[in-house]
């Protein structure tokens, strides 16, 4: 047989082995899906702790950088070894000191807001059934009677929903049995990304011995430029969706106080942490805002409406190219399309993973398309 025609039959077999693989996979895809839970179950601890280091090390790159330029001299290990833990410790610290101000600050306006709207809800509903029905009644349509005792609805809800929360939380403490194993699991998944922090280097040297040993070079390199544009663009992607989302806190803070309207440090948290969220995230973040106002004054929800949309307009042409530039170079339909598959499989962190990940893979395949287009030398417009 012919070298051509083994070739031939080779990708035939090849095509219908994925294609016999491919229905296998959809015929028992719960059991494939529960099959990868399972492992990410088992190497959980060692995932998140790379997590963890991976975000730090993004704080820690730029003041390592800071500590040679204010700290100029020979590299000894001794030197090493204290510029490590010192850019790490203020890392650490950055973002604790961040977290806590971001608690200190939102806590005692959830409590004054939930206060608040307890006190607006029974009006609330009043004037909203009472809008409604003389709205009705020109065409002779009457809405059921609801009478509701505004006073006793109030001291219901004072009164009740701590004592549910109490029990609550008690309850939940109690049929939580895994608790310490939990903290367990918490200290070492912190230890290890220390760990993972202090001997980055010596980790990625391994790693890369490992992956020489094993693969030809000409493998080792492609993966290597693979690993090299994945880390780029997630680095870069991450700090950029942290700085905007504080710019556009800020903003929405300021913008906020100058239209005297409610709960603006609430609602402009809600907005920075929904903003970390390509896309979809500023609607979610405008959807909530405007729930909290609407109950206080519907003008001023329109108010807030009409602001984060002019708002988002200035981010979204302004901030956005400036601040994250093209680190993710995916066209809207991928980005809205890696949004949705992300959350349906993993929630908010689906979400925010999957844009950098479809980023690289469309990177990818766009090279290796160019490349064979070029090789095989068609020319397409």
């Amino acid at each position: 047989m012919k070298k051509e025609n083994r070739s031939f039959f080779f990708g035939i077999f090849v095509l219908v082995a994925a294609l016999i693989t491919f229905y296998c996979a959809l015929a028992d895809l719960s059991g494939i899906l529960a099959f990868f839970k399972r492992i990410l179950n088992i190497f959980s601890v060692i995932i998140y702790g790379f997590c963890i280091a991976y975000i730090v090390n993004i704080f820690m790159i730029p003041l390592e950088k800071l500590w040679d330029k204010i700290i100029p001299g020979k590299k000894t290990k001794l030197k090493n070894g204290i510029k490590r833990a010192v850019c790490l410790l203020l890392s650490l610290a950055l973002i604790i000191g961040i977290l806590a101000a971001i608690l200190l600050i939102l806590i005692p306006e959830l409590v004054n807001t939930g206060s608040d709207l307890i006190k607006l809800l029974p009006g609330f509903i009043e004037d909203t059934e009472q809008f409604f029905s003389e709205k009705l009644e020109k065409y002779n349509i009457r809405l059921p009677h609801f009478e509701l005792n505004t006073k006793e609805f109030q001291e219901f809800l004072l009164t009740s929903l701590p004592k549910i929360g109490t029990d609550f939380v008690s309850t939940t403490i109690q049929i939580t049995t895994s608790i310490f194993s939990t903290v367990f699991d918490a200290v070492v998944v912190i230890v290890l990304a220390i760990y993972m922090l202090i001997q980055k280097e010596k980790l990625c040297l391994s790693l890369k011995k490992l992956l020489y040993a094993v693969f030809k070079k000409e493998h080792a390199d492609k993966t290597m430029d693979f690993l090299k544009l994945t880390n780029q663009t997630f680095n870069n992607f991450i700090r950029g969706q942290i700085i905007e989302a504080f710019i556009i806190g800020i903003l929405c803070f300021i913008g906020m106080l100058i239209l005297r309207i409610p709960y603006a440090a609430v609602v402009s948290v809600v907005i920075a942490f929904t903003a970390l969220i390509p896309v979809l995230g500023a609607y979610v973040g405008a959807f909530v805002g405007a729930f909290l106002i609407v109950i206080v004054s519907p003008i001023k929800a329109l108010v807030f409406l009409i602001f984060i949309v002019i708002l988002q307009q200035f981010e979204g042409n302004l901030i956005y190219p400036k601040v994250v530039g093209k680190s993710v170079g995916l066209p809207g339909l991928f980005v809205l399309a890696s949004i949705a598959v992300g959350g349906s499989l993993w929630g908010i962190a689906g979400m925010l993973i999957s844009v950098p990940l479809t980023s690289v893979l469309y990177t990818v395949t766009r090279q290796f398309v160019n490349r064979r287009i070029s090789e095989k030398h068609i020319n397409i417009e």
